[in-house]
């Protein structure tokens, strides 16, 4: 079927009847801005150059001018230092200035005229005026006054430092006048009293014939050029220079110092004149060019582009309606040509790719399985299928355990080996189990798959599937040579029972995946409203965490550590407490672990160790003696750089004012990365901190590490202390505990003291401290004070509270031996 025919009187061509409409604004007008636009920037242009021409221009003659002045302003200066015209000018008496120092002066001024060439005169005149030294450039006869002018003497007897007195001529000759007022202050202790005395001025006169030369060549080529004060008085003028310039003329400016001013312009329609008359012939030109080129551009296009247009526009036409097996009759070899062969290629691999696409659009390129988008549709119809048949369905979401291991260790070549022949032995597993109706295996991405079981028989044929696939997943997998082991967590809901919507029954089943996971993986776990109940709980508690500290709801309490031979308080224990205004007290661990998990636990870090900083300057200021101040630390901040130095800085900081932090990690955190910790915590003890290692016994406790890692305190465990000394387990425990503490010269300290006998048996044993209700809860910052400074005359013995005197004190001398 041709185009031609198919098509043919379907599509109003406007660009054929509007062409000559669309030539007028987009050709003639374009070349009218085209010149318009080139003369104003030629205009513009020529303006800057002259601009840059006058500004290099008078550039170059302030350099002149400053540097002229600059060495006149040295020479002043350093006449003004020498030992000799100062002798001079300070000497009072006549004959002695005028017939021993005068002839010495004077060579010292000839010598000046001889080293600078633009020097024409020196001289030094008296503190009426009266010129007393007057040395000239030799063969130079100027008649200068026997006195200063009235000019130059009322410039120069205003400043003490060095002025431009005069700009003019002398016999003919252009001179700036350059003089510095002599004299010295009297000494008095009273500065009020303390009077300028003069001695007299230093005048030179510099030469400007060079400069003014200069200026006339320079005036030649702007226009006009002239030298002026700060108030435009022209001391120089040349060219055509008025002072009243017209706007046209384009001017320049320069501040030499001491307010002159270099002006120069050129008038703007001189130069410009050779530009307008070139832009009203160009302007000419282009009309005419425009006029021509429109006529044939309207005729060219016609026959070698509208018509082109009009056969490849019929046929994508078509090609869009999905009529794929189109006929483009237009050949040729220029590019509307290669277009045309672009529609037939395109045609054609539209054809061959269109079911590649659909695949692609709804499969898993590396598995081949539904993905997300297919497997969304599949959910809703099989919904659909469960509500007309009153069916239930399962969805259970897997999640390969430690898989991240397999990439990061064998490389993504072989984790994606490992998927496909995972994948290949979940699908067997399906086929495999008896009264599944079309089970549906989808990978969602990741090492995460979904499977959708229709008509099962609600939980119970839900967990034997689940237990199914368990078993068969535990079976190794070979790969490039080398078994895999890699266990599966499995999440499970059910439809109608555990909701309704796709989107929250996919929600559900990978909740219930993590809680398999966080029960010890390879498992599988139902969703219930418990778990959900949790997972509000722990959203809720995150959103709230993130404005905690903006709030203020955060406090912390400090729990006293007392040596259990002579009952001193030797540290306390910062704990961090929540009383949100959302939620009320929330407990340290249910919002811990959440914090830990929403990465907000290093603000958190940071702001108890602002905290404990400030609380512990203020405990020093009261008069407190030494003692450690404990600070539990996440693992996580450790693995923070930016945390780790804050750490550091703190730890620096109380070190300075004999303050000595304690930081407490838990075993788990520890052996999480012991190499990597070793070299975080030897920083650490190098700033100055102590490192507790809490809630010893109840995690790895590798001895090796222990020796290796830089730890000065083991807390016992409160569960060991609590049965002691009845549990004989218990009490071994603890006895090996502490005496690998003392063996390894650390500190112990058992937690979860309550018991005056857990007490006693503690101190028998050589536990170093104890810490718990029997020598005192939790307190705020004002009752540690109050019970340790205000209680005991400022040593530290607690003898407050009856729980610590029913140890400390009714049982004397018991604390202090040792088996």
């Amino acid at each position: 079927m041709r185009i031609a025919e198919h098509r043919s009187g379907r599509l109003p061509l406007r660009l054929q009847t509007k062409l000559l409409l669309w030539l007028l604004p987009f050709v003639i007008v374009p070349l009218l801005g085209f010149g318009w636009s080139n003369y104003l920037n030629s205009r513009k242009e020529i303006r800057n150059a002259v601009g840059m021409e006058l500004d290099a221009a008078l550039n170059l003659l302030n350099i002149r001018f400053e540097t002229l002045l600059q060495s006149g302003t040295t020479s002043l200066m350093q006449l003004q230092a020498s030992s000799l015209v100062r002798r001079y000018t300070d000497e009072s008496d006549e004959s002695i200035r005028l017939y021993l120092l005068q002839t010495s002066v004077m060579d010292l001024l000839r010598t000046h005229l001889k080293t600078y060439k633009d020097f024409d005169e020196i001289y030094y005149a008296r503190p009426g005026g009266e010129i007393e030294i007057q040395a000239k450039v030799s063969g130079l006869s100027l008649a200068g006054p026997e006195q200063l002018t009235p000019e130059v003497l009322s410039v120069l007897e205003k400043f003490s430092q060095v002025r431009i007195a005069h700009i003019g001529s002398v016999d003919n000759v252009p001179t700036l006048v350059l003089g510095l007022r002599l004299g010295y202050v009297s000494r008095s202790r009273d500065p009020a009293s303390r009077i300028w005395t003069d001695s007299g001025y230093l005048i030179i006169h510099l030469n400007l014939t060079e400069m003014i030369r200069d200026l006339n060549r320079f005036a030649s080529r702007f226009g006009y050029i002239a030298l002026m004060d700060k108030e435009g008085e022209s001391y120089y003028k040349y060219g055509s220079y008025s002072d009243d310039i017209e706007s046209s003329w384009l001017e320049a400016t320069q501040w030499l110092s001491q307010g002159f001013q270099l002006r120069a312009g050129v008038n703007a329609d001189v130069v410009e004149a050779p530009l307008q008359k070139a832009f009203a012939e160009t302007l000419l030109v282009t009309l005419a060019a425009a006029i021509l080129a429109g006529i044939v551009l309207f005729l060219a296009l016609r026959w070698l582009v509208v018509i082109p247009i009009r056969i490849l526009t019929e046929a994508t036409e078509v090609i869009g309606e999905g009529n794929l097996g189109v006929e483009v009759p237009y050949h040729s070899t220029d590019e509307l040509g290669k277009l045309a062969d672009s529609v037939r290629s395109m045609a054609k691999d539209l054809r061959s790719s269109k079911e590649d696409v659909e695949y692609m659009a709804y499969h898993d390129q590396l598995t081949g399985l539904p993905n997300r988008r297919m497997f969304r549709e599949m959910l809703d119809q099989a919904i659909l299928r469960a509500q007309r048949h009153d069916e239930s369905l399962a969805m259970l979401f897997l999640d390969l355990d430690d898989f991240k291991r397999v990439n990061d260790v064998y490389g993504h070549a072989v984790g994606d080996e490992l998927l496909r022949g995972y994948t290949h032995r979940l699908e067997s597993c399906l086929r495999q189990t008896d009264k599944i109706a079309r089970p549906i295996l989808s990978r969602m991405g990741g090492d995460e798959f979904l499977i959708l079981l229709e008509s099962i028989s609600g939980a119970d044929g839900t967990g034997k599937v689940a237990e199914r696939i368990l078993q068969d997943l535990k079976q190794p997998l070979i790969v490039g040579g080398r078994k895999h082991h890699v266990t599966v967590s499995i999440g499970i809901t059910l439809y109608p029972d555990d909701g309704y919507v796709p989107d929250e029954l996919i929600r559900q089943a990978d909740m219930a995946m993590y809680l398999a996971k966080a029960q010890g993986k390879g498992a599988y776990r139902f969703f219930s409203d418990s778990l959900n109940r949790r997972a509000v709980r722990r959203a809720e508690l995150s959103d709230e965490l993130r404005h905690a500290i903006d709030q203020d709801e955060f406090y912390l309490v400090y729990q006293p550590q007392v040596e259990l031979a002579t009952s001193r308080l030797i540290g306390v224990e910062a704990l961090l407490r929540w009383e949100s205004d959302a939620l009320g007290a929330v407990p340290p661990a249910e919002f811990i672990p959440v914090a830990e998990e929403s990465r907000l636990i290093e603000g958190i870090g940071a702001w108890v160790l602002q905290r404990v900083s400030e609380q512990a300057k203020a405990w020093r200021n009261k008069g407190l003696p030494n003692f450690t101040i404990s600070i539990n630390v996440s693992s996580l901040q450790l693995h923070s750089l930016q945390a780790v130095e804050k750490l550091k800085t703190a730890i620096q900081s109380a070190a300075k004012e004999d303050i000595q932090f304690e930081l407490e990690l838990t075993e788990t955190a520890l052996m999480s990365s012991p190499a990597e910790m070793s070299e975080i915590l030897r920083g650490l003890h190098g700033c100055g901190a102590r490192i507790s290692l809490d809630d010893f016994g109840t995690g790895y406790s590798s001895l090796t590490y222990l020796r290796r890692l830089a730890i000065n305190t083991l807390k016992i465990d409160s569960s060991f202390v609590s049965d002691i000394p009845q549990d004989q387990d218990a009490v071994a425990i603890v006895r090996a505990v502490v005496a690998m503490g003392q063996s390894l010269g650390l500190r112990v300290i058992a937690e979860g003291v309550e018991e005056p006998a857990q007490g006693r048996f503690l101190s028998r044993l050589g536990c170093d401290a104890a810490q718990g209700y029997l020598c005192g809860k939790p307190m705020s910052p004002d009752q540690i004070t109050e019970r340790f400074i205000q209680g005991n005359g400022l040593n530290g013995t607690c003898k407050q509270c009856r729980a610590c005197q029913s140890v400390f004190d009714q049982y004397p001398g018991q604390f202090a031996k040792r088996p």
